[in-house]
């Protein structure tokens, strides 16, 4: 049988010619990933200028509105927590502050009792302490 010899493209080119093949590719896959990105850049930008159109139709303009915006409302005294003895104030002016901070919606919240939980399950307490657990 014949003698099967292997011979490379590019032993056979010259330098130029492999370092402008190269360059070549190089060229077209930072165009092609460029190109993707700014398509992706156009369909979020109008994605988000649909979205807030759709948002701006659903707002209505009504006069007696912004009558009752521009009138002072009335103070609203909030009411104290009722803690269980052997919670501190501390911890329930904590607690209060992160429902206060986690209530972004425009809706009111109002912590009304804190107390502890007596007997947890295991798989709660497991939950707890790999959630807490110092870094």
């Amino acid at each position: 049988m014949g003698e099967f010899k292997f011979v490379s493209t590019l032993a056979s080119a010259n330098a130029s010619d492999v370092i402008l093949d190269a360059l070549f590719v190089i060229v077209i896959g930072l165009t092609v990933v460029f190109a993707s990105l700014i398509l992706l850049t156009a369909i979020f930008w109008l994605f988000g200028k649909f979205m807030q159109r759709g948002q701006k139709k659903s707002v209505v303009h009504n006069e007696q509105a912004d009558d009752e915006s521009i009138a002072p409302k009335p103070a609203i005294i909030p009411q104290m927590p009722v803690a269980e003895t052997g919670v501190s104030d501390e911890v329930v002016a904590v607690i209060s502050a992160a429902v206060a901070a986690m209530s972004n919606d425009g809706k009111r919240y109002t912590v009304r009792r804190v107390r502890r939980v007596a007997n947890r399950p295991v798989w709660a307490a497991a939950g707890i302490t790999e959630s807490t657990r110092p870094f």
